[in-house]
């Protein structure tokens, strides 16, 4: 009678090893899922680092434009709040006398690498 009142007690809870497995679980989830939000930061970062060099290079080609291209310095620095980025300018010659290539480098870095885009465009002289 004994044993019988021992077996249905055993089968209302959970055994240790059963707890300590469901606990692994969570805890090997838990670790992906916050390697998941970090990796997900660092692309945030990149991506934000990449658009504002783009419209840097859109602001710099528009400064060329105005100005004439041979007053334009040939690098630089951009102010505040873009100062991490820097700019650098190589113009070439075309076939047509009035036109020259215009290639704009912005650089930065972003986690201890350097990161750079080039954009190049075709201009009055």
């Amino acid at each position: 009678m004994v044993s019988t009142d021992m077996k249905k007690r055993n089968k209302k809870g959970f055994t240790l090893l059963e707890v300590m497995l469901a606990l692994s679980i969570i805890s090997i989830s838990l670790v992906v899922i916050i390697n998941s939000f970090s990796q997900a930061i660092a692309v945030k970062s990149a991506v934000s680092n990449y658009t504002k060099a783009m419209f840097l290079s859109q602001k710099k080609l528009f400064e060329i434009n105005i100005n004439n291209l041979s007053t334009v310095e040939k690098q630089g620095k951009f102010i505040q709040p873009f100062e991490q980025f820097n700019w650098q300018i190589n113009s070439d010659s075309t076939n047509f006398s009035e036109l020259a290539k215009v290639d704009l480098t912005i650089e930065w870095n972003q986690q201890g690498k350097s990161k750079n885009i080039q954009v190049s465009a075709i201009m009055e002289k």
